[in-house]
């Protein structure tokens, strides 16, 4: 595997050149008439075949980039966007070897008829469309050919490159190997459809009303095939054409959802690019593909929702203390008080922005600089969390700058806040407040009242 991963490595770099001398032309053109909305599609054209040839992981880089309007150029993240749900798509024999591979030969397929082109394609997977002997039509998540073993190779050599920029001093204070070793067999994981059903139905769990999950047919599901309802009739949910209200009332409960996910379930959806998410003219979102999911644990999810209360109260005192509990190294003479005060800058800065003010990487960024200043070493517990809110982030920063995050979250740390509240001796509420995106409150976290803060991670 190593020799394979190496091999993949060098072969990108040729890659990489062909695709920038593709762009002399345009560069050109550009410093001739200006034209940078047609160097920006150029670009990101360009990019999008690159990682299409360089394989599954640069392919999920780029769509990761491609949600990110909000930040780069429009011209370049819609050229880029393709590869969100329309990457190139296998060829007809392959798409037959992955169903020999799922089913067997084909007199023995459990379909009557089966597309030979592909509904939709992205980083690990392509979607046909397939109609049952008694008429029922199914969508077929395939499992490219070849692509676990890609993966397995892009895993080692991301591992190889993060060890020589752990080294470096500019990250020297961000868990770049500990963090990978969380996230790889998070990614590696998208390859076996049978967890990808089984992640389905716990995601079920958390979705509030207003988003569905197609139902999966487990009888015709197999570990390099997933096959769910066909539900025709949806578009993207970030299409012109979908209603400013319905979607943000479909960011809404989206964002109920993921918040239920992190705080209450501890089984999170970390991939909520537009490329995985419809709207259907009733005014329902729909959640497609399921492979990308990482669990946090109970002191995670603890710790996590402590720094959402520290930063929805501005309590410095409460955020240097998770910063300091969720260490994996502190140094002997650490100056507690210095670190509550670079705490409490932290969070003046940060706390009560809403979603086009606030942006979870520069948070992200500030805070590990805090910690390097101060010689600790953060976890990286928090990284499928964060992973999950900065995608998300990048679905709403553009067209829904209005939407509080912070408040949106207070009604799933009501026992963490209680909790906070009972510490400074401070008269706890009678009744809990409204919750911000009008939904009452449930998850049972009304009955965290009394009980510890790990309550949080306990409730339904």
């Amino acid at each position: 595997m190593r020799l394979y991963a190496a091999y993949r490595l060098c072969r990108m770099i040729p890659l990489a050149a062909g695709a920038a001398l593709l762009l002399l032309r345009p560069y050109w053109r550009l410093r001739r008439t200006g034209d940078r909305a047609g160097w920006y599609t150029a670009l990101g054209q360009r990019l999008a075949q690159l990682c299409e040839r360089c394989g599954p992981a640069a392919i999920k880089a780029a769509q990761i980039v491609a949600s990110r309007s909000d930040l780069l150029p429009h011209e370049l993240t819609c050229a880029l966007a393709r590869v969100q749900d329309r990457a190139r798509p296998p060829s007809s024999r392959a798409l037959r070897r992955a169903l020999v591979a799922a089913y067997g030969p084909a007199p023995g397929w459990p379909f009557a008829l089966v597309s030979s082109h592909p509904a939709a394609a992205g980083s690990v997977a392509a979607v046909v469309h397939a109609r049952l002997p008694d008429g029922e039509q199914v969508a077929i998540k395939l499992v490219r050919p070849g692509v676990t073993r890609q993966v397995a190779a892009d895993l080692v050599s991301l591992a190889w490159l993060l060890r020589i920029l752990e080294r470096s001093r500019r990250f020297a204070a961000v868990p770049l190997c500990e963090t990978f070793a969380r996230l790889a067999p998070v990614i590696a994981r998208q390859c076996d459809m049978l967890e990808e059903g089984r992640a389905r139905d716990r995601l079920g769990a958390s979705l509030a009303g207003g988003v569905i999950m197609p139902r999966i047919r487990a009888d015709l599901t197999r570990p390099a095939a997933l096959a769910m309802e066909w539900r025709p009739g949806a578009c993207r949910l970030t299409d012109p054409q979908v209603p400013q209200a319905d979607y943000e009332a479909g960011c809404k409960a989206l964002l109920r959802s993921l918040y239920r996910m992190i705080f209450v379930n501890g089984f999170v959806h970390c991939d909520l690019h537009p490329g995985n998410l419809a709207w259907e003219p009733v005014g329902t979102v729909v959640l497609y593909d399921f492979g990308l999911v990482a669990e946090l644990s109970r002191p995670e999810r603890k710790l996590l929702a402590d720094l959402f209360v520290a930063i929805v109260e501005r309590d410095a005192n409460l955020a240097a203390a998770v910063i300091l509990e969720s260490a994996t190294i502190k140094p002997a003479g650490l100056d507690r008080a210095a670190l509550e005060a670079d705490a409490g800058r932290l969070l003046d800065r940060w706390a009560g922005k809403r979603a086009g003010e606030f942006l979870i990487a520069a948070f992200v960024i500030d805070l590990f600089e805090l910690q390097h200043r101060h010689g600790i070493r953060g976890t990286p517990g928090f990284v499928a969390a964060i992973w999950a809110l900065a995608t998300f982030e990048g679905l709403v920063r553009e067209r829904f700058p209005s939407l509080d995050f912070q408040a949106a979250a207070r009604p799933f740390l009501l026992s963490a806040m209680l909790n906070v509240w009972r510490a400074r001796g401070a008269p706890q509420p009678q009744r809990p407040q409204e919750p911000i995106l009008g939904e009452p409150l449930h998850d049972g976290l009304a009955a965290g009242v009394g009980q510890s803060s790990d309550s949080v991670s306990d409730q339904p």
